[in-house]
């Protein structure tokens, strides 16, 4: 009841705090009931729930892996399971939130009708999508087993679990400024209901094969990642580069090539950490973290920031 009161509180003065700034931004603003036009709000409510319905899949999988852990394997188990989920869950987050620009973006240049100016959107969204998340999701992979250590003690820490939840999600994470672009587009409707239709394929066909071979930890983190990745991760660029006319190659070229090439030097760093630190955990995150930084820093200042 506490942590209720407590969230309670945080919320409605983060809101308040949050509608005084939007009239101190925009003074002009006005929020009338005459201004309400049946029209406009159906056509917020349509593209909500095509919005909406992009998110569907991942919360459908994840909560039914959830329930499913903890008939199969206990509620221990399913605390074991949700830190890994937490961390990915933050680096996605950190996408989710430097990706929203690009749906106004993507608007103002299909009202333009500057189809050339949208595909190096796309483009280049998905060349700083895979730059921002590749490090998050390789250091997650390497050095996340340490920081669970540190966190909630050794009993938590699984790295082949993190590092195939990490690796499992890079592809879904790093396609989130393609969505961001899809729904600026405002045709988003059509792979959310798709996505929604594989997703649910996947984890029934998946529950089967387990229900066979047996719950483990490992089985169901699969579970999790496969719909995710098959949806997120390789259906909706394919679709994007499909509608906006983009040369598959081109894309994954652009997206893949330079960043992936950076972090090589960048995994290497954290691995050698790993391996000079490996009984010293908090060593491990410290000086793989600081290291890794400089290195991916020097290689990003010089092959992924623009002049």
């Amino acid at each position: 009841l506490g942590l209720a009161i407590i969230y309670f509180g945080s919320t409605v003065i983060t809101e308040l705090m949050r509608v005084m700034l939007a009239f101190w931004v925009c003074p002009e603003l006005s929020i009338r009931l005459s201004y309400i036009r049946w029209t406009e709000g159906k056509k917020m409510l349509i593209f909500g729930g095509k919005s909406f319905l992009l998110g569907v899949p991942g919360l459908i999988v994840l909560q039914t892996i959830n329930v499913a852990i903890v008939g199969a394997l206990g509620p221990a188990a399913l605390a074991v399971f949700s830190r890994p989920i937490g961390l990915v869950r933050h680096a996605e987050t950190f996408m989710n939130k430097f990706s929203h620009i690009f749906t106004p973006m993507a608007g103002s240049l299909q009202g333009q009708h500057d189809a050339a100016a949208l595909r190096k959107l796309l483009l280049d969204g998905a060349h700083f999508g895979t730059a921002f998340s590749l490090p998050l999701v390789l250091w997650l992979a390497v050095l996340g087993d340490a920081l669970i250590m540190i966190w909630m003690g050794p009993a938590y820490a699984k790295l082949e679990l993190i590092a195939l939840m990490s690796m499992g999600m890079f592809l879904p994470i790093s396609q989130g400024p393609v969505v961001k672009v899809l729904m600026g587009l405002n045709v988003h409707g059509r792979i959310g209901m798709i996505g929604l239709l594989i997703s649910l394929t996947v984890l029934a066909t998946g529950f089967g094969v387990v229900e066979i071979v047996g719950w483990s930890l490992i089985n169901a983190a699969i579970i999790t990642v496969i719909p995710l990745l098959l949806v997120n991760g390789i259906i909706l660029p394919v679709y994007a580069c499909r509608h906006l006319k983009v040369p598959l190659l081109e894309y994954l070229r652009r997206a893949f090539l330079v960043p992936g090439l950076c972090g090589i030097p960048f995994l290497l760093t954290l691995f050698a950490n790993r391996v000079v630190f490996a009984e010293r955990p908090l060593l491990m995150l410290i000086s793989g973290s600081l290291s890794g930084a400089l290195v991916l820093g020097v290689l990003y200042w010089r092959f992924i920031v623009p002049a």
